[in-house]
């Protein structure tokens, strides 16, 4: 039943959260906070993206319906491991 398993932001909390939605497709019935998960699910998918173009950075960009651009990027450098 993954059709019904959705990955969203909380309009109530900002926070990232992983849910299933309900028989009409209109609210979560269940969910929990998966920020973390999230955040380094994408992180790492961004770090194989770059390595498999053998570039130190990779990213998406977007326009928003203001006109405005939003950019996603990662960028690998040599350093600290911070995990």
């Amino acid at each position: 039943m993954l059709e019904n398993i959705i990955v969203d932001c909380s309009p109530l909390t900002g926070t990232l959260r992983i849910g299933r939605l309900g028989k009409a497709r209109t609210h979560l019935l269940e969910w929990e906070d998966r920020e973390d998960e999230i955040l380094c699910a994408v992180r790492d998918f961004l770090c194989a993206k770059a390595n498999k173009i053998g570039s130190p950075d990779f990213g998406y960009e977007w326009t928003r319906k203001d006109g405005k651009t939003v950019e996603l990027r990662v960028m690998i450098k040599d350093g600290a491991d911070n995990d």
